[in-house]
């Protein structure tokens, strides 16, 4: 096991080995390929999409609705685009979850905030396969609501963080308006973790090859 960005503790070493449990002795390359070293990775809580950079604009063009005055992919678009374009083999429900996580905005609601809307639009799109976002929810930030004067409203003051957290459940109606317009400026984006480095490809000696 290892960490990301940091060498591993202890040196892999790799044997071919006969059924007796008796190392074969001879000279031999092997190539292996580290999980998570080919694919974009997220930090926790957070999703991202898979699609190669110089897919991205084809694969909109082909699953976004065309006919649509604003050009947007809903969710049955969505959950088509990953079957073909990603071959992704997953629940409706799973899908339905990374789709929500992607959806950042696009509708402004009666209290003036900045919501999901339901659908994505290009620039959710880009950036999801760019980068990745918390799940819906969470959000690299949380809210402090400083109130100096009983008679008016308090003054919302956000505050980032490193890591996707758990944003605050807030109360229906009039109690809830500052909280609500404070959650929807919480950003969610957050950057992909780089690919996995190593010694992808060595020499046996003595039978053993070893990797680092």
């Amino acid at each position: 096991d290892g960490v990301a960005g940091q060498p591993l503790s202890l040196a892999v070493e790799v044997s071919i080995r006969d059924p007796q449990q008796v190392a074969i002795y001879s000279t031999w390359d092997l190539d292996v390929e580290l999980v998570g070293s080919q694919s974009p990775r997220c930090p926790d809580d957070s999703k991202t999409l898979h699609v190669a950079s110089d897919r991205l604009d084809l694969a909109w063009t082909q699953f976004a609705s065309p006919a649509a005055p604003s050009n947007r992919m809903n969710f049955a678009e969505f959950e088509n685009m990953l079957k073909q374009e990603l071959l992704v083999a997953a629940s409706q429900a799973q899908m339905l979850v990374l789709f929500r996580s992607l959806d950042t905005g696009g509708l402004i609601d009666a209290e003036q905030n900045n919501v999901p809307d339901g659908q994505l639009d290009k620039t959710e799109f880009s950036v999801a396969s760019t980068q990745c976002l918390c799940v819906a929810g969470w959000g690299m930030g949380n809210y402090t609501i400083e109130q100096n004067d009983p008679l008016r409203a308090g003054q919302v003051n956000l505050f980032t963080t490193s890591e996707c957290i758990a944003l605050q459940t807030c109360p229906v109606g009039f109690l809830g308006i500052l909280c609500r317009a404070a959650i929807a400026q919480i950003p969610r984006v957050i950057a992909r973790l780089p690919r996995l480095l190593g010694t992808l490809s060595n020499s046996a000696s003595a039978g053993v090859v070893r990797f680092s």
